[in-house]
């Protein structure tokens, strides 16, 4: 099955992630990830000046330098609203000896604060053959919390880290409130957008804050009862993938799809080889879903 792709490495740093943070990233080979971005960006435009997300990682996170990037690696936000408070889970060969390195390093127990000129403080833990660290205490401490782990949360679908190369977990509890609030101020803006497009194109501002305001409509339920929305990707220099996966609370989402079969055919059969395409399927199970 799916961790399977980078086996017991993978699972390694699952297992040390919390399920709770609002945003987890977990990439399988950062070093290949990056050189294959740089060479989809230069291939569509030769002179763009994209030097890689590494290089930037590099310039901002004190122990970068010292991370093997052709390891797993995990990244969290533990919360949306709270400043930064971003979580590194990396490994990093003879962490012991450089952390001596560092002028004006403190340990405590086995905390390390670290201070790099030019870039953000680290605080780091080392923890199971992985180097944990963060640019706050408040992050370290939600990062090497007990408790269910993203290795419990992915369980039943870590098919979806098959031949990827990055995962990202998006978990609805601590973002709903404020995503609906964002939803609630979109709606309330739908008449104006209305008579916009409307006037723009022609046709009933009526009937277009009618179309918005379903829209808001469906947004809003959707976020009420969504739990997870999970992202896997995978990039080649000529082709890329994206699978996403969700689940539901109890509600009437997740009652009618307990009830539905899966589509009756697979989608997007009849398109042929071309140099350049795109595919986008999509099979609602019926004219009633909610």
């Amino acid at each position: 099955r799916a961790a399977r792709a980078g086996a017991a490495e993978v699972e390694a740093v699952l297992k040390l992630m919390p399920a709770d943070a609002s945003m987890s990233v977990v990439v399988v080979d950062f070093e290949k990830l990056d050189k294959t971005l740089i060479a989809v960006v230069k291939g569509i435009k030769s002179d763009a000046g994209f030097t890689g997300v590494l290089a930037d990682l590099k310039s901002e996170l004190g122990i970068a330098d010292w991370i093997d990037f052709t390891k797993p690696m995990g990244m969290a936000l533990p919360t949306l609203e709270a400043g930064n408070q971003t979580v590194f889970w990396a490994v990093v060969p003879g962490f012991a000896e450089k952390v001596k390195t560092v002028a004006n390093a403190k340990e405590e127990e086995g905390t390390w604060h670290l201070t790099f000129e030019g870039k953000s403080d680290v605080y780091a833990k080392a923890k199971s053959g992985y180097v944990v660290a963060s640019e706050s205490q408040e992050g370290l401490a939600f990062a090497t919390k007990e408790g269910k782990t993203l290795a419990d949360e992915l369980k039943a679908r870590m098919d979806l880290l098959a031949n990827r190369d990055a995962l990202l977990h998006l978990n609805f509890d601590p973002l709903r409130s404020m995503v609906l609030g964002g939803i609630a101020q979109g709606a309330q803006m739908a008449p104006m957008f209305g008579m916009m497009l409307g006037q723009k194109g022609g046709g009933d501002p009526m009937a277009m804050t009618a179309v918005l305001g379903g829209l808001f409509d469906g947004i809003k339920k959707f976020v009420e009862q969504v739990t997870y929305l999970d992202i896997a990707v995978g990039i080649t220099e000529t082709a890329g993938s994206l699978t996403l996966a969700t689940g539901y609370k109890e509600g009437e989402i997740k009652s009618y799809l307990a009830k539905q079969k899966p589509a009756s055919s697979p989608p997007m059969t009849e398109v042929e080889d071309q140099p350049y395409f795109l595919a986008m399927g999509c099979h609602f199970p019926g004219g009633e879903s909610p």
